[in-house]
């Protein structure tokens, strides 16, 4: 994906230039250096632009936001820098429910196409979002394989997890419960939990300043909260090597309104189950 969104330096005849060719005799070496520090900054912001906005598009997806026919067509389909992120993935036309009615993708002519290639009008009052696989499998369990050729067949790479997404389902037996005692004794390094917080999760300082817990927010103002047992010292810079003990992990909040495991949408818990699932490993 960031290859797709750099800067390119062309020559006289057209061809891409990995870099500036080197000053000639009569070219001043002061202009050519600036150059140079320019095209250098140009390309390492052009990489950070690209980053961010694939991180903002995967959490997009995994909260469930949905836009506007009215704002999905300047600020993603036609937007000159937001397009070029958009087209790798499928997005959704959800109805009234909120749930799932169609698919399409966005080519490189810009114009919108479903699996057929078939061009899409998108109704008025219809809601678009990037569907999570658990979406695109409730309304077809063959719709990821599908779009996955399609993409396959044009050589376009996503620029995250969609289609090929490991997803999870929570256990009949722990829909009644506030924990998930699968992870309880199982160990996590300092760089695992240090990496939960580019997912969205944040550090909590419990007694004596320990960073002892990390949360992470699902719906009904609750979260989701790993207990560890000891954890670091505020104020020290952590070995990301060493490991913690998960004491628990346990859905927290009012105490009237903090529910169990089964209230939670299917995404979510697929999602927060992913997350632990990458970084917590088995007890020593």
């Amino acid at each position: 994906m960031d290859d797709h969104f750099q800067p390119v330096v062309h020559d006289a005849r057209g061809k891409p230039l990995k870099a500036l060719p080197k000053p000639g005799a009569n070219d001043e070496p002061g202009k050519a250096a600036t150059a140079t520090a320019q095209l250098r900054d140009l390309r390492k912001l052009a990489r950070t632009v690209a980053a961010t906005q694939v991180k903002r598009l995967e959490a997009a997806m995994c909260a469930q936001r949905r836009w506007s026919v009215d704002e999905f067509m300047p600020f993603f389909a036609n937007h000159p820098v937001l397009r070029v992120f958009s087209r790798p993935l499928v997005w959704g036309v959800f109805g009234a429910s909120r749930r799932l009615e169609g698919t399409f993708r966005l080519t490189a002519e810009g114009e919108l196409a479903d699996l057929h290639d078939d061009p899409v009008k998108l109704p008025g009052t219809a809601r678009i979002g990037l569907p999570h696989p658990l979406e695109l499998v409730a309304l077809d369990p063959s719709l990821p394989a599908a779009w996955a050729a399609v993409l396959a067949d044009y050589e376009v790479m996503q620029p995250f997890e969609q289609l090929s997404r490991q997803t999870f389902a929570l256990d009949d037996a722990l829909r009644t419960r506030r924990d998930l005692p699968h992870w309880a004794g199982r160990q996590v390094s300092n760089a695992g939990l240090m990496g939960l917080e580019a997912r969205g999760w944040v550090r909590e300082v419990g007694e004596g300043g320990m960073v002892d817990s990390f949360n992470k927010a699902v719906p009904g103002g609750r979260r989701i909260r790993v207990q560890l047992d000891e954890g670091w010292f505020v104020q020290d810079s952590p070995d990301g090597k060493a490991l913690q003990t998960v004491t628990s992990v346990a859905l927290d909040g009012p105490e009237k309104s903090v529910g169990t495991m089964g209230d939670l949408p299917p995404v979510v818990f697929s999602e927060v189950e992913r997350d632990l699932q990458r970084v917590i490993r088995d007890a020593a």
